[in-house]
């Protein structure tokens, strides 16, 4: 197997809101399927909406609270390691806080995962156009 490492972009967006466990499963889902879709282009995700599952184990963190605040501080550590953070649409006051500390980090923001997908697709190109050109490196 011949690894190449992806991209690796960070998925913020609605994770509580609305506050039904309906709405918290759409949520999921929809952070799933963006994250499904980007590995399809090759780009690694980060999916912090998967600590919302009940399953999962983590204890209950309401917006304002100690472990809200102690989760994001995760989330921006996370957020520092990654090539771009992707904005799903909805209101979210953590995913604006992300999208705020991604921006002041050069960490690149998207808001869609077509836009994410381009992006990376472009990048790609001109790398290896680059080491081609430089090293006459051919393309796998």
């Amino acid at each position: 197997m011949n690894f190449k490492p992806w991209s690796l972009v960070y998925i913020c967006g609605p994770i509580s809101l609305p506050a039904t466990p309906e709405g918290r499963r759409a949520n999921i889902a929809n952070a799933v399927k963006a994250a499904l879709y980007l590995h399809e282009h090759e780009i690694a995700t980060i999916v912090p909406h998967l600590t919302a599952i009940p399953e999962a184990g983590y204890p209950p963190a309401p917006p304002g609270s100690e472990a809200y605040e102690r989760i994001l501080q995760v989330d921006l550590s996370i957020i520092a390691r990654c090539q771009g953070l992707l904005r799903l649409p909805g209101k979210s006051a953590g995913g604006d806080r992300e999208v705020k500390y991604a921006q002041a980090h050069n960490v690149y923001t998207f808001d869609s995962a077509e836009e994410v997908v381009s992006h990376y697709r472009a990048e790609r190109r001109i790398h290896e156009a680059m080491l081609n050109r430089r090293y006459g490196v051919p393309k796998n």
